[in-house]
């Protein structure tokens, strides 16, 4: 499986709601079901974040407010997300297993 997916923008419903998109099966990717953290780009703009467990195999990927202003985009909308593992993919940080990616 390569690092590479189209999802729809989704927002909490609740006052300060998180922007995010949700990657179904990502653990099979990432390796955990744990917080991973990414780098990657976003319709071709670079970003970092961490994936967080989403239950199910599947994560959610928060969208800072920063990035929706220059992808020009809203919930609803769609992006593509690209992302590649590095060597490093099974680091320990503060005790948890923390996989790591970078940049295509």
């Amino acid at each position: 499986m390569d690092g590479i997916f189209t999802a729809t923008i989704i927002k909490e419903e609740v006052k300060g709601g998180w922007t995010s998109v949700l990657w179904p099966d990502s653990a099979t990717y990432l390796g955990t079901g744990k917080a991973a953290k990414v780098e990657g780009t976003m319709d071709g703009h670079d970003f970092q974040a961490t994936f967080l467990p989403w239950g199910g195999g599947s994560h959610m990927l928060p969208i800072k407010a920063s990035l929706l202003k220059v992808l020009k985009k809203q919930p609803g909308d769609t992006v593509e997300v690209r992302l590649r593992r590095t060597p490093e993919s099974s680091a320990k940080t503060h005790g948890e297993t923390s996989a790591r990616y970078w940049l295509e």
